[in-house]
């Protein structure tokens, strides 16, 4: 008897002790009615992208790297913005011309292969060098995703509670929100935003102001697609400035560029002489056919020397920048320093005694 008394006394105690501990969780746990909805307290807030700007960051890049060296890193400013130059004077004090380079904008303006070396070797010749620093590429917009959340509410309304529909509805709201802010963000930034075309122009035609300082002869090379941009900066010179110019076109390729001209087109439009260095590809007729299609244009155009010159394929290695820098600097000696020359003796030579007609026999005094 005592032992069932004192089963029953512990198993009572235990029961206590157990209701005790659940009713003390029970006043230490926050209650539901003091919770707020997570929609209220939290708002789903659009995100805008943007894009670094990779070549203004290459671009600084290499003009620390320039600093140290014979090139100057000149800023220059364009269409409010400011932007970089690869000057190098040259050896004497009064050089007989600038060179502006276009480089290829799939590569930077200090490029090793065709670029640098000719940048800095044609200084030996009394040639003072200018590369152009390019704005970023703007390419066809990729297309937008999908958006399969209506088409699956759609399908499976039938069997969704009217609870999961309205977080559904909200869902596709806040989407379509930050869709709608991102596109506002996106068409305000392009209004701002120049085209690739406006700005490359207008940086030429800055850089040029600057070289006419020592010379008003400009000879213009474009690299690859730089030939896009260096011929539509050729196609915008004035009459008074294309008896000092010449248009060098290097491997010319078609820039990929939204805003940019048809390269064959603008070279229709053109008035200055024009040499065409390319190669030939033996495995495809593509390249070949594209320099007939130039070959074309500017027979339409009235142009008076439209020069083309066949370069091995190993021109656009580093093997070949002899090859290439040495075709240039012939180029150069015979087409423009050459003539140079033969002008300036010509304007130098004495003016011959003005002849007089006079009567047989007449003594002139």
């Amino acid at each position: 008897m005592k032992k069932i008394i004192f089963i029953y006394f512990l198993t009572l105690f235990a029961s206590y002790s157990q209701a005790a501990e659940e009713s003390t969780e029970q006043d230490s746990a926050p209650t539901t009615d003091t919770q707020a909805p997570a929609s209220e307290t939290s708002t789903p807030q659009a995100i805008t992208r943007t894009l670094t700007n990779t070549k203004k960051a290459i671009a600084n890049d290499i003009g620390m790297l320039l600093s140290s060296s014979l090139t100057e890193v000149i800023q220059l400013n364009a269409l409010d913005e400011d932007f970089d130059i690869y000057f190098l004077g040259s050896e004497d004090k009064e050089p007989i011309g600038s060179i502006l380079f276009f480089p290829d904008e799939r590569n930077h303006s200090n490029w090793p292969v065709t670029l640098q070396p000719l940048r800095t070797k044609l200084t030996s010749y009394n040639w003072q060098t200018a590369v152009i620093t390019l704005p970023n590429t703007q390419l066809e917009a990729m297309p937008k995703r999908t958006d399969y959340s209506a088409q699956e509410a759609e399908n499976t309304a039938g069997n969704e509670t009217e609870a999961a529909e309205n977080n559904q509805t909200s869902s596709d709201d806040t989407t379509n929100t930050e869709t709608q802010a991102l596109t506002q963000n996106n068409e305000e930034q392009s209004e701002a935003t120049s085209t690739m075309a406006e700005t490359v122009i207008a940086r030429a035609q800055a850089t040029v102001i600057k070289l006419k300082e020592q010379s008003d002869v400009i000879i213009i090379i474009g690299i690859g697609q730089g030939a896009t941009w260096a011929t539509a900066y050729a196609a915008t010179l004035e009459e008074a400035d294309k008896e000092n110019s010449k248009l060098i076109l290097i491997n010319p390729l078609q820039s990929q560029d939204l805003s940019s001209p048809t390269l064959n087109e603008t070279i229709g439009n053109l008035k200055i002489d024009v040499i065409d260095i390319y190669t030939p590809q033996e495995t495809s007729s593509y390249y070949a056919d594209q320099a007939l299609a130039r070959k074309r244009a500017a027979n339409r155009a009235d142009i008076e020397q439209y020069l083309q010159i066949k370069a091995p394929s190993f021109s656009w290695t580093k093997a070949g920048n002899q090859w290439l820098y040495r075709k240039v600097r012939g180029i150069l000696k015979n087409q423009v320093e050459q003539k140079l020359a033969e002008k300036e003796a010509l304007e130098s030579a004495p003016t011959p005694p003005e002849k007089i007609n006079q009567a047989p026999g007449a003594i002139n005094n």
